[in-house]
Parts: structure tokens; sequence; C-alpha cells
């Protein structure tokens, strides 16, 4: 009866200690800003900066301008640094 009585306590102390073990792993930290918001932030700043530098060279095409020029220049190395 008592080697029940100690099997039976042996059991529930590794159990518990199993149990308090398992609550005290490390996790991760909770981010509130995450990685994967920045890249969708960047890409639409990204689709302006080209948009506008489609409607740039549109214009150029049909009327050539040397300020349309070096905007469509400052622009796109924007775009080149920014974005690539």
């Amino acid at each position: 009866m008592i080697r029940y009585v100690l099997l039976t306590l042996a059991v529930a102390l590794l159990t518990l200690g199993a149990c308090s073990d398992a609550r005290k792993l490390p996790t991760a930290p909770n981010s509130t800003l995450s990685k994967t918001a920045l890249p969708s932030a960047r890409s639409t700043v990204c689709t302006t900066y080209r948009r506008k530098l489609r409607l740039l060279k549109v214009q150029y095409d049909r009327k050539p301008n040397a300020n349309l020029g070096t905007q469509i220049r400052s622009l796109g190395s924007v775009v080149t640094d920014a974005c690539n």
C-alpha cells in the first residue's frame, strides 16, 4: 500500500513539475509594429512615384520641356533608389 501511495505521489510531482516547466518556456514578444506592414507602405509610396513618373513622361512626349526633363530625371532616380 505504501508503494502505491509513493508511486502516486511521484507521478503527481512529476506531472506538476512538467506542467510548471511548460508555462515558463520563452516565447517571442508580441510586437505592435510588424515588419510586414512596412513593405506595403513602401510599395504604396513607390506606386505613387511611378504613376507620377509615367504622367510626367506622357506630358514630356506631348510637349518636350527642359523643366519636365529635369523632373523626370530626378523622380526617376528617387524611384530607383527608394523602390528597388
